[in-house]
C-alpha cells in the first residue's frame, strides 16, 4: 500500500463540507451513548462520593469513565491517589 499522494490532487485541507460531516459523526458516535454512562455512573457511585467531589471533578471522571466504556475498555481499575 503506498501513501504517496496522486499528482492530481495536490495536499491541503478537505472541502467544509466533509469536514462538518466529519464533526457530526464523531459527535454522534462519542455522544451518542453519553446519557447511558451518565445514568450508569450515578447509579454506581455511592451517595458519598458526591458529597466530597466537586462538579468539575465528577466531569473528569465522567469524561474518562465514558472514554473506556466506548472503547469496551472491560479492564478499567480506579485508584483513589489521596488528592
Amino acid at each position: 500500500m503506498s501513501l504517496e499522494m496522486s499528482p492530481e490532487k495536490p495536499p491541503g485541507k478537505p472541502p467544509e463540507n466533509q469536514a462538518i460531516s466529519m464533526i457530526e459523526r464523531l459527535q454522534a458516535r462519542l455522544l451518542g451513548d453519553l446519557d447511558e454512562t451518565v445514568q450508569w455512573f450515578h447509579q454506581q457511585m455511592p451517595r458519598y462520593y458526591f458529597q466530597v467531589t466537586d462538579v468539575d471533578e465528577q466531569a473528569r471522571h465522567l469524561e474518562m469513565l465514558h472514554a473506556f466504556r466506548h472503547a469496551k475498555e472491560s479492564r478499567l481499575t480506579m485508584v483513589d491517589d489521596g488528592e
